[in-house]
This record gives C-alpha cells, sequence and structure tokens, in this order.
C-alpha cells in the first residue's frame, strides 16, 4: 500500500516518504536536545515561512511545500507535464530545485522585476473585497428570511424540535432547585 500525501491527497514517492521520515526524524531528536524551547514554539505553530517582506505573508512550512513545489510540478517543464514520473528523474528535479530558485532570483534583480509586486494582502484586493460584500448582502438577505431566533411563547428542543406545554419549567430551573433545597433542610 502507498503512502499519500495528506495536503493533496496524491500518492508519495518512496524518496519523498524518505525525506519526510528524515525531517520528523530530526524534529523528533531536536526535542532531545538543549533546545528544548525552539522544539515546543515549532511545535505550538510559531515557525512560518515569509517568502516576502509584506505584513501578513507567513505561510506555513508545509503549506510552501504545497504552493511551490506542487504548483512548479504542475507547470511547463514540471513532473506532471512532459518529464517521466519515474523515481530518478523525480529526485533529480526535486534536488535541483534550490539552484533553479537562485538562478531565478537572480534573473528578477538583474532586470529589476519582482513577480510578488503588490503590498497589499490578497484578502484585501479590491475585488476580494467586493465579492465579500455581495457575500454578506446575500447572507443577511436569508438571515431576514429565516429567522433563527423567532420570538415564539413556548419552548422549542433546539435538536428534537419538540414545542413544550405549559407544565414544562425548565427556564426556571435555579428558582425550582433552590425551591426544592429550602424544602429539604427546612
Amino acid at each position: 500500500m502507498s503512502q499519500v500525501c495528506y495536503i493533496c491527497s496524491k500518492p508519495l514517492a518512496v524518496s519523498e516518504i524518505v525525506a519526510v521520515e528524515h525531517g520528523l526524524k530530526t524534529l523528533i531528536d531536536s526535542s532531545n536536545e538543549r533546545n528544548d524551547c525552539v522544539f515546543r514554539r515549532f511545535i505550538q505553530g510559531f515557525f512560518t515561512a515569509r517568502r516576502s517582506a509584506k505584513f501578513s505573508c507567513g505561510t506555513s512550512t508545509d503549506m510552501v511545500i504545497e504552493q511551490s513545489l506542487m504548483k512548479s510540478m504542475k507547470t511547463d517543464g514540471g513532473i506532471a507535464r512532459g518529464r517521466s514520473t519515474q523515481e530518478s528523474v523525480i529526485s533529480k528535479w526535486v534536488y535541483s530545485k534550490h539552484a533553479t530558485n537562485t538562478a531565478c532570483e537572480g534573473l528578477e534583480d538583474l532586470a529589476n522585476v519582482k513577480m510578488d509586486t503588490t503590498d497589499k494582502h490578497v484578502d484585501a484586493s479590491d475585488s476580494r473585497v467586493k465579492r465579500d460584500t455581495e457575500d454578506i448582502k446575500k447572507l443577511l438577505g436569508w438571515f431576514l428570511l429565516h429567522d433563527p431566533f423567532p420570538v415564539v411563547e413556548k419552548i422549542i428542543s433546539i435538536a428534537s424540535g419538540v414545542v413544550s406545554d405549559e407544565n414544562i419549567n425548565c427556564h426556571n430551573a435555579r428558582e425550582v432547585g433552590i425551591t426544592s433545597m429550602t424544602k429539604m433542610y427546612s
């Protein structure tokens, strides 16, 4: 049975499984060393990758892998397009990614062009704000038609929808409890 990536639900190659196992072993071993504070902070989610100088660009390391490595696998020149999916080809491609990334950054510096030109967070873009506003209007319209808290004179069970009669007094539970306690001790 092959292992499956929990992020993208795709089968993992043996080299990927070995790399993940090595990374986990390193993390577990580092928990036994002097830097327990660093390990605890990592487990609590304090370590994120910052791929730009934007204010809110912290991304968890597994998402960086998903966003960059998996994306580049699916573009022209990647594993999924025009290359073999044999383990040796995948290994060479993965191990060469740091070199191609360095070359791309060098070309961006040479041409004085950056691919991430905006300092605005993706969720703060005009189109996203407009879409969110429209979604909120739809949601508010739905709630106007379907009041989640209707004013009723009787108690209704949320779980079963059963409507109470006049004998139900659970809304007076505190007073009933105090009355019964005073009767017990008097």
